[in-house]
């Protein structure tokens, strides 16, 4: 479940979102746990965890390698930094499994303030949507320079499906990203990208 704290928002602040509800999580040596878990944006490093034996415990991220609170399914991923340890970060996967390509979206909630109209707290929101193509071992931020110019870098990872590629080399109409596309149209288009390459994989 997805709860909202704080009444007041505009496009840049956002109440904090909280993901909280029976959670599965996957600890990094192996371990599984299972329980009730709470997970927020403004404080990513850590998950809130209560085991079946009631006991409350803070779980740094640098300790779990995913985990699945009610429907939501979070994976680690590594974010370019100089400390490795340090940008372990964890991401929704916005697809289900299986898939040829997998999206993920980082999302870090920044501290503003108050709201004026409710008095609650709220943050500015940092997305920055990760993609895994068949020929990817891991998650690549799309901004990566491996992904750039999309219509020519993109076009080539979805080669397979010619139709798909097609629209993407030639910019067509709902296949273009720009420097000021903005997040929502770019999120958008990748995971229509997804769900094309995949159907197209299923006609091979």
């Amino acid at each position: 479940m997805l709860a909202f704290l704080g009444l007041c928002a505009k496009e840049s602040m956002t109440p904090a979102a909280v993901y909280e509800g029976n959670a599965l999580i996957i600890k990094a040596d192996g371990g599984v746990l299972g329980g009730e878990a709470s997970y927020a944006y403004v404080n990513v490093k850590r998950i809130r965890f209560t085991p079946a034996n009631p006991k409350t415990e803070s779980l740094g991220v640098k300790n779990v390698q995913e985990f699945i609170i009610d429907d939501m399914h979070f994976v680690k991923l590594q974010t370019p930094g100089i400390s490795i340890r340090s940008n372990e970060q964890v991401a929704p996967k916005l697809n289900p499994a299986g898939r040829k390509i997998y999206l993920y979206e980082l999302i870090i909630q920044g501290f503003i303030g108050a709201s004026v109209c409710s008095g609650g707290f709220v943050y500015k929101p940092h997305n920055t949507v990760y993609i895994q193509f068949p020929d990817t071992k891991s998650p690549r931020a799309i901004n990566n320079l491996t992904f750039l110019p999309f219509h020519k870098k993109v076009s080539k990872r979805v080669s397979d499906c010619k139709e798909l590629s097609r629209k993407i080399a030639n910019k067509g109409d709902g296949y273009k990203v720009t420097m000021i596309t903005p997040h929502e149209m770019k999120l958008e288009l990748l995971l229509r990208i997804a769900k094309e390459f995949e159907a197209c994989e299923k006609l091979v």
